[in-house]
C-alpha cells in the first residue's frame, strides 16, 4: 500500500503557475498548468521519470525551492530533459525554484487534448496542507476491497477525528472526463438495435412474400431431386447480394463518420478494415437467419401440395 496526497484530482482543472528561465526576458514566462503534490506521488501513480529524482524527504529543500516538470514542459523552455536537471525557474512572485527532476508525458486531462507542459510542486507553506492538499491517495491491490477500505477508515478517524470519513475510485473519476461519449454510446446502441430489428422484420416479409411467390418453383425442384439445403441455399442467396451491396454503400459513410468523431481526440485508435469486415459478416449472418426461417420452411413442404398451391 502507497500513501501520497494531492491538491485535486487528476483530469481536474489544475491553477496555473508563472514561469520564467532564470536569466531570460519576462516576454519568454510561460503559463503552465501547476498541481501540488507531497512526498510519494511520483510512487504511488506510478509515473516514469525520465531524468532526475522525484520529491525526497532527504532534501528538505524540496518543500521549497524543488520542483518537477513533464518533458513537454523542459521542450517548452528549449531544454532536453537531461539539460533541465539543475535549471532554475523563477516564479511570477519572484521565489526561483530548482528543476529536480522530468517525468515522462503523462495524460493528466481527456484523452481529446494532447498533452501539454505540466509542473508538480510541493506545497510551499506548510499551513496550505488541508487548505489546497485536499486528498489523500491510496493505491491498494484489487483484493478484499472492502476489508482494506474498513482499515483505512479506522485510522482516517483515529488520525483525523474531527472530519467524516469518504472515498472515490479513481477510475470511477477520470471515466467522468468520457461521460458525453458515453451517452453517445448509449444512444447509438438503442438506435442501432431499433434498425437492426425493423431491417429482421423487413427481411422476414419480404422472405415471406418471395418464398410465396417461388412456391412453385419449390415444388418443381424438390420433384426433380432438389435438396433442402440447395433450396434454401437458393432462396438465402438472393438476399446475400443486397446485404452486401448494402455494405458497400456503409463503409464509406461509417468510416467518414467515425473518421471526424475520432479527430476529436488527440489520442485515438486507427479504424481497421478487420471492423469493416467483421460487421460485414455479422450483417450476413443476422440476414441469412432472419430469411432461413422461411427457406427451410419452404424447402420441407410437401412437393405435391407446392405445385398445387394456388
Amino acid at each position: 500500500m502507497q500513501v501520497t496526497a494531492v491538491e485535486d484530482v487528476l483530469g481536474a482543472k489544475y491553477q496555473t503557475g508563472s514561469f520564467i528561465p532564470e536569466g531570460a526576458l519576462e516576454s519568454n514566462m510561460q503559463q503552465i498548468p501547476l498541481l501540488e503534490v507531497i512526498h510519494d506521488f511520483i510512487e504511488t501513480f506510478d509515473i516514469k521519470m525520465v531524468t532526475g529524482r522525484s520529491f525526497s524527504r532527504e532534501f528538505p529543500t524540496d518543500k521549497t525551492q524543488g520542483i518537477i516538470i513533464n518533458e513537454s514542459a523542459a521542450r517548452r523552455f528549449g531544454w532536453s530533459p537531461e539539460q533541465a536537471i539543475g535549471k532554475r525557474l523563477r516564479q511570477q512572485n519572484g521565489l526561483m525554484l530548482n528543476v529536480i527532476g522530468v517525468v515522462k508525458d503523462f495524460n493528466y486531462t481527456s484523452l481529446s487534448l494532447p498533452i501539454t507542459p505540466f509542473v508538480l510542486e510541493m506545497p510551499r507553506n506548510p499551513n496550505q496542507i488541508g487548505g489546497r492538499i485536499r486528498y489523500v491517495c491510496v493505491k491498494i491491490s484489487g483484493a478484499e476491497i472492502p476489508a482494506t477500505l474498513g482499515v483505512i477508515e479506522s485510522v482516517w478517524e483515529e488520525l483525523v477525528p474531527d472530519r467524516s470519513f469518504g472515498f472515490f475510485f479513481l477510475d470511477d473519476e477520470l471515466n467522468k472526463l468520457y461521460d458525453a461519449e458515453e451517452k453517445m454510446g448509449r444512444v447509438f446502441g438503442i438506435f442501432t438495435g431499433l434498425a437492426i430489428l425493423i431491417a429482421c422484420l423487413g427481411l422476414f416479409a419480404l422472405a415471406s412474400f418471395t418464398t410465396e411467390l417461388r412456391t412453385h418453383e419449390i415444388g418443381i425442384r424438390k420433384v426433380l431431386g432438389a435438396k433442402i439445403g440447395g433450396i434454401v441455399f437458393l432462396l438465402s442467396t438472393q438476399f446475400a447480394k443486397w446485404v452486401l451491396i448494402a455494405n458497400l454503400i456503409a463503409w464509406p459513410s461509417a468510416y467518414l463518420i467515425m473518421q471526424s468523431w475520432l479527430d476529436g481526440f488527440a489520442y485515438r485508435v486507427d479504424i481497421s478494415f478487420v471492423t469493416f469486415l467483421l460487421a460485414t459478416v455479422l450483417a450476413f449472418t443476422i440476414a441469412l437467419l432472419t430469411v432461413s426461417f422461411q427457406a427451410v420452411k419452404a424447402a420441407l413442404a410437401d412437393p405435391v401440395s407446392s405445385i398445387r398451391h394456388q
